[in-house]
């Protein structure tokens, strides 16, 4: 039979980025970011690991990611030629 835990403290996570304590006791509260050599990357990148962060440092790497992609998708397009 399984066992039933209750966390009577909440659950605090030192942020991966800004080094904040931050409390993740809701699901939604619980962001990782993608890490290479302790350093956030892009999520199309290659990494070690992943660290939580709070909810302030993981938007803006959600921002920077998503321009990264952006930044990425326009340099692999393909030419226009002229008509």
């Amino acid at each position: 039979m399984g066992k039933l835990i209750k966390h009577m403290t909440p659950r605090e996570i030192e942020c991966g980025i800004c080094g904040e304590i931050d409390n993740h006791d809701h699901p939604d509260d619980r962001k990782v970011v993608p890490i290479l050599n302790g350093e956030p990357t892009s999520s199309d990148g290659e990494c070690d690991g992943y660290k939580a962060v709070c909810a302030k440092c993981y938007g803006r790497w959600d921002a920077w990611d998503e321009r990264m992609k952006r930044s990425n998708a326009l340099a692999n397009a393909p030419a226009r030629t002229g008509d």
